[in-house]
């Protein structure tokens, strides 16, 4: 089986909007560059939101269900973490309604693969099939005491019994009110509640 590459969550809509004020930026900063006889330097300033934006949008995550190899790449530069070799794995809140498995390589930075966003501007999760093959992944390879595969696949049946991304049980721990989030419960303890 090939890697499947697993693109960002919830960023077309965001990224649409914001190639359309990338492109308006541009056409502004050319024209005032023109127009002024303005130094060179304030168009290059201009354009560092469309540089900003293409950094972002550019990464991409390739699974390997089999090796249980994740793969970061990012404009060409790539960066391996074997699941076997990771010093810890976590299903975590990050923050701003983001759901996100969190891969602890045995050096270099965190790998974080996106699982869910619930918020004001968007509503995306992974395919059910998507987080089958994760699960499975982690089962396979990943050396973690969190019950994290099943959870995986109750997000996945759920949203295969036409369950929506808001009332998913994922969402339900990132929607959680923030007098909870702060009384010492961790993901975990509420990953496992969802076992219940």
């Amino acid at each position: 089986m090939s890697p499947l590459v697993l693109p960002p969550l919830a960023l077309a809509d965001v990224r649409r909007w914001a190639v359309v004020v990338a492109l308006g930026l541009l056409v502004l900063s050319a024209a005032a560059w023109w127009l002024t006889d303005a130094p060179v330097w304030v168009a290059l300033v201009s354009l560092a939101p469309l540089v900003v934006l293409l950094w972002v949008s550019a990464r991409r995550v390739h699974l390997d269900p089999e090796t249980g190899d994740l793969t970061a790449v990012r404009l060409g530069v790539r960066r391996t973490t074997r699941l076997a070799e990771a010093e810890w794995v976590h299903l975590a809140d990050v923050g701003a309604g983001c759901m996100a498995l969190l891969v602890g390589p045995p050096r270099g930075a965190t790998l974080r693969v996106g699982v869910l966003v619930v918020g004001r501007w968007a509503e995306d999760c992974r395919d059910p099939e998507v987080l089958h093959l994760l699960a499975t992944a982690l089962e396979r390879h990943a050396r973690t005491d969190d019950p994290l595969a099943q959870v995986l696949r109750l997000q996945a049946a759920h949203l295969q019994a036409g369950g929506d991304v808001a009332s998913s049980p994922l969402a339900g721990i990132v929607l959680r009110p923030r007098s909870r989030r702060g009384s010492g419960e961790g993901s975990s303890s509420a990953l496992a509640r969802l076992l219940e």
